[in-house]
């Protein structure tokens, strides 16, 4: 007997349009792929990541999740991460970034299998952080593709959630890098080596990549700002650099994970908004996290610059601290300026009103907005508070928050 004919392309596309989702499922829904194979993993630049090793790798976490006696965290850790890989996977799409997180959880899943019973306590608080982050993500991901739904039905999904899948699977993979490695690069090639107290493997584990892509958009900002003059404009000051240890340390080794993650998210995308908001009550450690992502960015060597202000009472006692102060408003005018540009600031035009200051302000919002940039030059009123808090350090601390701006004057043309 002869074998049934293909169906013209022309009749596909007529029946394609007459009942999409038909036509779909009939075509798609019988091609589920079998459990026992995986699909492999692209390398960047184009090889195939060997079905042996992502086996092996689950092979491993799925012992590791079976033993009794393993220590809570390392267990939940390599629960969370065969449910990640496992669930990215079928989604299909995102093959380097998955490539660059199976390669660090091929590399997790070596520690936490060869782990001794008693670890000491550095290593274990790491470990708990990153359990308590993967447990996050892994729900967070699981909802975006839910892996009972059908390939028809993931295919809908909209350029929205892609991208939310895109942007998880790299905080995944960078919380991993910052709960177990230390990043160094060097002549465009970063380095992540496993961090100190992680000595129970035999052979050295390193992994080595190219960044001479990323690096070079940014020697390209880079020059870009030198030619207008930018950092001349803004100039520098002393002791308000992010490793001064004077100023305080930044987070203990397996905290504040996922936000750390998601802010160099943020900072690699050079898609994603110029600003980060970064906001919380006086104290819940927003310089902390700061200082800790200004030196992930430095080993890195993706840190632009810095600028850390503290006050103490006796400030005034210190040349140094005088220095700080003194630089302040420039400061101020620069990050204003920042806010102002990402409208994140409100900005009025008051040029052509009499504005009481004892009795307007409460219909401030009536005033029409600006839109532009504001002119070098002009007259304005910025409205800040300042909150003066002693942190856990038993320093104090001084916190200056930004309201809103009002444009009273522009030089004359």
């Amino acid at each position: 007997m002869d074998p049934p004919k293909r169906p013209r392309r022309r009749d596909e596309a007529k029946e394609l349009f007459k009942s999409p989702v038909k036509f779909l499922k009939e075509r798609f829904s019988s091609r589920d792929p079998s459990p026992s194979r995986s699909r492999p993993a692209l390398h960047p630049k184009g090889r195939v990541v060997s079905n042996l090793t992502y086996e092996g790798v689950k092979t491993t976490l799925r012992r590791i999740v079976d033993v009794s006696d393993v220590f809570p965290p390392l267990k939940s850790t390599a629960a969370a991460l065969l449910v990640i890989c496992n669930t990215i996977d079928a989604y299909g799409e995102n093959h380097e970034e998955f490539n660059a997180l199976l390669k660090r959880v091929e590399v997790l899943s070596q520690i936490i299998d060869k782990s001794p019973p008693n670890v000491e306590t550095g290593v274990q608080d790491r470990f708990s952080g990153l359990s308590r982050t993967l447990e996050q993500k892994k729900e967070i991901l699981q909802d975006k593709l839910n892996p009972n739904r059908s390939g028809v039905d993931r295919a809908f999904l909209t350029d929205q959630d892609k991208q939310a899948v895109l942007k998880l699977t790299q905080e995944i993979r960078l919380a991993i890098e910052i709960a177990m490695f230390d990043a160094t690069i060097e002549n465009m090639t970063e380095t992540l080596q496993i961090v100190k107290g992680v000595d129970w493997l035999k052979e050295r584990i390193e992994i080595i990549e190219d960044h001479t892509g990323a690096m070079r958009n940014i020697e390209e900002a880079v020059r870009s700002l030198k030619k207008s003059n930018t950092f001349e404009k803004l100039g520098g000051v002393e002791g308000a650099e992010f490793d001064n240890a004077q100023r305080g340390s930044g987070c203990t080794p397996g905290s504040r994970i996922s936000l750390l993650a998601m802010l160099l998210v943020w900072a690699k995308d050079l898609r994603s908004p110029h600003l980060f908001w970064l906001s919380g009550l006086a104290g819940t450690g927003k310089t902390t996290v700061s200082k800790t992502f200004c030196s992930q960015l430095n080993n890195r060597g993706l840190l632009g610059a810095s600028f850390f202000c503290h006050a103490l009472f006796d400030v005034f006692e210190h040349e140094e601290s005088l220095k700080l102060w003194a630089n302040w408003y420039a400061f101020l005018r620069y990050r204003l300026r920042l806010l102002l540009m990402s409208f994140q600031v409100p900005v009025y035009d008051a040029r052509n009103f009499t504005v009481d200051f004892d009795n307007d302000l409460e219909h401030i919002d009536e005033l029409p907005r600006w839109r532009d940039e504001i002119p070098f030059g002009s007259f304005t009123v910025v409205a800040y508070t300042v909150a003066v808090y002693k942190a856990q350090s038993s320093k104090w601390h001084v916190s200056l928050n930004i309201k809103w701006a009002m444009v009273l004057g522009i030089p004359e043309v």
